[in-house]
C-alpha cells in the first residue's frame, strides 16, 4: 500500500512492488492465516488513521507546521537597489558593447 497511509501489519502491508513472492506471502496469510476479526480490526485500523492523518483540519495544520518551518529560516538578504542597478547598467554597456563590435 501507500507509505503515508499503511502502517506496516497494522493497517495494511508494505512490500516491494518488485518482489512478487513478498506479496504472494501476504496474500496467502489474509486468505488462509487471519481470522475474520484481525481483518476487521485491520480495516478499522486503517479508516481511523486516514481520519486521524488525512483530514482537513490534520492537513492544514501541517500545512501551517511548513510556512512556520520555512519563516523560520534565515536566509541572506536581498541585495540592496544601488547593487541591482550597477549590475544592470554593467549588462546594458555590455551588451552595447557586443552589439557595436
Amino acid at each position: 500500500g501507500p507509505t503515508e497511509t499503511v502502517v506496516d501489519g497494522k493497517t495494511g502491508w508494505l512490500r516491494d512492488v518488485s518482489k512478487t513472492e513478498e506479496w504472494t506471502d501476504v496474500m496467502r496469510k489474509v486468505l488462509f492465516e487471519l481470522r475474520d476479526e484481525q481483518v476487521r480490526r485491520m480495516d478499522e485500523e486503517g479508516k481511523r488513521r486516514v481520519r486521524d492523518e488525512f483530514s482537513k483540519r490534520r492537513m492544514a495544520q501541517r500545512l501551517d507546521w511548513e510556512f512556520d518551518a520555512l519563516a523560520s529560516v534565515r536566509r541572506p538578504p536581498l541585495l540592496s537597489w544601488e547593487v541591482v542597478l550597477v549590475v544592470m547598467l554593467s549588462l546594458v554597456v555590455a551588451l552595447g558593447a557586443v552589439t557595436l563590435s
